[in-house]
């Protein structure tokens, strides 16, 4: 999705002022955090971005289970919403948009069913 001109992924999952990750961080009592490439997040020891693809980070205290589990719906909801835009914003440029736009790490079979 960041190689698409005119396209701000970061801003937009961010979201103004923080608002998007702030509100799940909230929600879940969850750390969010955008990392990688084209994050403009740079590591303490390197002073650079992590070379590794763009991810959204969610984490939880281990005894947070439904913290965690709501934090990645909410986080997987605000990814698709970005991606429809994505999609969007490609189809008025006539531009091909990646497929798939976002893909989800591991985590437990009983997760990946909750998110459907």
């Amino acid at each position: 999705m960041a190689d698409v001109p005119d396209f701000d992924l970061v801003p937009m999952i961010i979201g103004r002022g923080g608002r998007n990750t702030r509100d799940i961080a909230a929600a879940a009592d969850a750390k969010v955090r955008v990392r990688g490439q084209g994050s403009g997040h740079l590591e303490v020891t390197t002073r650079r971005e992590a070379p590794t693809p763009l991810m959204l980070v969610v984490a939880t205290e281990s005894d947070n289970r439904s913290g965690f589990h709501l934090a990645v719906r909410m986080a997987t909801d605000l990814l698709r919403s970005v991606e429809l835009r994505y999609s969007r914003h490609c189809a008025s440029r006539g531009v091909e948009p990646a497929s798939p736009a976002f893909a989800l790490g591991p985590m437990s079979d009983a997760l990946y069913a909750e998110l459907g």
